[in-house]
């Protein structure tokens, strides 16, 4: 296709560039950076509300089950899982993708109000929060300084302030809290207040008006100024006597550290955490802090989760500004070519922009192997002349058209879009954009720099050595080796692998737990993995980080560390896993069903010892809270009566499990505290068969004949999914024969009402893609006859980089994808047979020797980058070569 249409209307190209310029100008503020595209944000809704003092099974029953059945009428959500336990239950609903979040709460909310009389009184309105799966765009700071100072309101404020912060939390390294504790015993005696009473007590005791009974008056009330203060509120036993709380109960000021604080190297800090919206406002976040904090030394830079990201893109923009330069220098001052230089910088500039633009508006994320793309494009397409601006186009139509069926059937990731995108734009735009450049200036003739004059003749002749078409010892042997490294390598293109990017620097390891397993579990055992990493000094640096119902570990290696080291950790229930896809960590879910809680438990426990015994079995961890013995009180009606109680008043207490709770605020050092209520539980069943009994005359009867007791099994939590009472178990092991295990599984439930109904693993494991699909697609770029030689040396030339790569470095699909493109778009454009390839050039070589020799940590994906490609390339010109020479015998 020529470039005709381009002179014809040259305004009318000028009016269409300029637009979209303005355009993106105006509109694009924010580039999408990510390194995988299909990785997105699960979101989760999560729903709890309270029902204080109820048992688990009234909850299940007037809670649980009205909220299934009237969320079977809301669309939008792909699973729902409830947890009943005492006095409260939680939903987690996770939402489809692109979902709207507000819309979605919205109706939900609005559909309880209109059937808030399903429920039943007294239970506490619902609270709705959002669980996002991907909130790793974190920034941390911690303070350095060793004096004890205020909280950085100012920082804080201007960090606040900037675009792209989503989230801002201070983290004080401890804080004082005021705790009164009650002993459980002196409330056995039938004398003491209850445990119901101090707690409201408590709560309304700095009401704006109080009663003295001493003084017979009423007052306003002050909150205490000093904590021993809290003894002297007045408590009401028996109804008749006032009791200063000191009698039952102690005073004091304890540290707190912080549960789910953000820990470095398993110590809490005095720090701040900052969540940014995406990956690209976290750079200017990145930048914004490491220009003002110089100017504030009492804070300290820890760590960006992107930090791999940030510090390459910063890398290549670098050393794009060098190549800049060097054509400035080399091409303007020795060859005095200043406006074809200026020209092609603006070209490129302008291109990058609409690109970008582009990229924006169709959603497409932009990754490091695109960057790398881009940098070799500019070394590239200066010496490029575009004599037609497609060629092969019936070619480029085939393999366009394969490509986008893989995408639809998945056989390549959507993650390469961005590749074929800039693959694409360099082919067709940068040369109109050149063209018209052209016309505008009035310029006519030359439109590119000769590659001649920065080649390396040594290696280029290397490389490019003719040999004398007489079959010699040495061709032949070149040849065999060729062929025989195809063959040890073509079974590589076959084997599955991920196309989520390995990261040197900063790696990310989440700890994933079941929505039913309690808050502080998850906590017990974050700590307990935390301390075995620590332990074994695996990690230069370790940062660990709370969310709903998981713990996310950014971790710094130490040298000689690999992803083995990891395997046996105390993880228990939750589910320990890298981000990136490694071998040695699966663990399996087996999900048991029966409408009867108790029955399914006692089904369940049942067949655990013999999944234990099974081959290959490593691990059997139960995944819900087992049922705990507790006591049944029955009370006979008539002594009931006899007493003058409506109620049998032997059970002093059991909403126990309110305590630890806060019941005020005060000022305390300067700042504002919490006070809480706590309960020293020193008591056993026995206790509770003795309680005294108080009847209507004010006199203590311990007489255990007045009512009957019995025990029974108290579950702690029912566990729902999609609204059929669950029960799991996490099997962990390798390569266990899951199909023979479910037949045993079955042949022992028999004809139990106890099923399993669902195996599934428990990590939500990213697509796997082969690479002989991404060769498919590059086939019809060679389907011409005198392209057969071509051809047979890309695919010996691809089929062995994929062996390097992964002999080498790390298998990286991204990084594998955007080489095969450079190398078509360079070979597509090399109208000359004999064009000196622009890898064998001096700004090439130069930048693969700069990549090399710089600070380690950075630019290591730059150097694999470059290396690779200029392996790929004189892979397939040697055997390009040696073929020729075959093909003239």
């Amino acid at each position: 296709m020529s470039f005709f249409f381009v002179t014809r209307f040259p305004y009318q190209w000028l009016m269409f560039f300029g637009t979209i310029i303005l355009i993106s100008l105006m509109t694009c503020r924010e580039i999408i950076l990510s390194e995988n595209r299909e990785i997105f944000d699960q979101h989760t809704l999560v729903i709890t509300q309270n029902w204080p003092g109820k048992t688990t099974d009234q909850v299940e029953e007037s809670l649980t089950k009205p909220w299934e059945m009237m969320l079977k009428s809301v669309s939008g959500y792909l699973e729902i899982k409830s947890v009943s336990e005492f006095g409260s239950i939680s939903m987690h609903l996770k939402l489809n993708e692109g979902i709207q979040k507000e819309e979605f709460l919205r109706t939900i909310r609005n559909l309880y109000i209109l059937n808030q009389n399903v429920f039943p009184k007294g239970v506490l309105f619902p609270r709705f929060t959002f669980d996002s799966g991907n909130d790793s765009n974190l920034i941390l700071l911690r303070r350095i300084s060793k004096t004890k100072m205020p909280p950085p309101s100012e920082l804080l404020r201007k960090i606040q302030n900037l675009t792209g912060v989503k989230k801002i939390t201070y983290q004080p390294e401890s804080e004082a809290e005021i705790q009164i504790n009650v002993d459980h015993n002196h409330l056995l005696d039938g004398v003491r207040p209850s445990m119901t009473y101090i707690y409201d007590r408590l709560r309304h005791h700095v009401d704006s008006v109080s009663f003295e009974p001493g003084q017979n008056q009423y007052f306003l009330k002050e909150y205490p100024v000093d904590p021993t203060e809290w003894e002297k509120v007045l408590i009401l036993a028996q109804g008749k006597t006032f009791l200063p709380l000191g009698k039952i109960a102690t005073t004091s000021i304890t540290k707190v550290y912080g549960k789910n604080h953000t820990r470095i190297n398993g110590s809490s800090f005095e720090s701040i955490v900052i969540i940014a919206n995406n990956p690209f406002h976290l750079i200017q976040l990145s930048l914004f802090l490491d220009s003002y904090l110089p100017e504030d030394p009492d804070w300290q830079f820890v760590f960006s989760s992107h930090e791999e990201l940030i510090e390459n893109i910063k890398f290549i923009f670098y050393f794009y500004l060098v190549i800049e330069v060097f054509y400035f220098l080399y091409f303007g001052f020795l060859k005095r070519e200043w406006i074809l230089t200026i020209k092609h910088t603006l070209i490129f500039i302008l291109f990058l922009m609409i690109l970008f633009f582009s990229l924006s508006s169709l959603g497409i994320s932009i990754g490091i192997s695109s960057f790398v793309f881009l940098l070799l494009l500019k070394v590239q397409l200066p010496f490029i002349h575009f004599r037609r601006m497609i060629l092969h186009k019936k070619q480029l139509y085939a393999g366009s058209l394969i490509l986008f069926v893989s995408f639809y059937f998945q056989l390549v990731p959507t993650s390469i879009l961005n590749l074929v995108l800039i693959f694409l734009f360099a082919l067709v735009l940068y040369p109109i954009l050149l063209h018209s450049f052209f016309i505008f200036w009035q310029r006519e003739g030359k439109q590119s720099f000769s590659l001649k004059d920065l080649q390396i003749q040594k290696l280029n002749e290397l490389v490019s050595k003719k040999e004398h078409p007489r079959l010699h010892t040495i061709p032949f042997l070149s040849f065999s080796f060729f062929v025989l490294s195809f063959l040890y390598s073509l079974p590589l293109l076959f084997k599955p692998v991920s196309s989520f990017p390995h990261m040197d620097n900063i790696q990310l390891a989440k700890l994933e737990f079941p929505s039913y397993v309690a808050e502080s579990e998850r906590i017990r055992i974050t700590k307990q993995v935390e301390q075995s990493i620590l332990q074994k000094q695996l990690t230069n640096l370790l940062v660990v980080t709370h969310k709903n119902t998981r713990s996310d570990f950014y971790m710094k290696w130490k040298e000689g560390i690999f992803p083995f080291h990891f395997k046996n950790l105390p993880s228990e229930m939750g589910y320990f896993h890298f981000i990136e896809e490694m071998d040695g960590f699966e663990s399996t879910i087996l999900r048991f069903t029966n409408t009867d809680p108790k029955s399914l438990e006692t089904s369940v426990l049942r067949i655990i010892p013999w999944i234990q015994a099974q081959k290959k079995v490593t691990e059997v961890i139960l995944g819900f809270q087992p049922s705990t013995e507790g006591i049944e009180f029955k009370a006979d009606p008539f002594h009931l009566a006899k007493m003058g109680v409506g109620f049998d008043p032997s059970i002093r207490e059991t909403n126990l499990l309110l305590q630890p709770n806060v019941v005020s605020k005060m000022l305390y050092g300067g700042k504002l505290v919490d006070v809480k209520l706590n309960s020293i539980h020193t008591i056993s069943k026995e206790n509770f068969k003795k309680q005294p009994v108080v009847i209507g005359n004010g006199r203590i009867h311990y007489i255990e004949s007045l009512r009957h007791y019995s025990t029974r099994q108290n579950l702690g939590k029912i566990y729902h999914k999609n609204a059929e009472t669950s029960m799991e178990i996490i099997v962990k092991g390798e390569s266990i024969n899951w199909h023979s295990m479910e037949e045993g599984i079955r042949t022992l439930l028999g004809k139990d009402k106890t099923q399993l109904v669902e195996r599934s693993k428990t990590n939500h494991e990213t697509n796997k893609y082969r690479f002989i699909y991404l060769f498919l697609c590059f086939i019809p770029f060679f389907f011409r006859k005198k392209y057969s030689i071509e051809f047979l040396s890309f695919m010996f030339a691809y089929a062995i980089l994929c062996k390097w790569q992964t002999q080498f470095f790390n298998r990286n699909y991204d990084q594998f994808c955007f080489i095969p493109f450079l190398f078509l778009f360079f070979r597509m454009n090399s109208y000359k047979k004999n064009n000196i390839p622009f890898y064998l050039s001096l700004p090439y070589i130069g930048l693969l020797f700069g990549t090399y020799f710089y600070p380690w940590k950075a630019g290591v994906d730059l150097f694999q980058s470059l290396f690779l490609f200029q392996v790929f390339g004189i892979l397939s010109d040697k055997f390009k070569n040696n073929l020729k020479i075959f093909r003239t015998r």
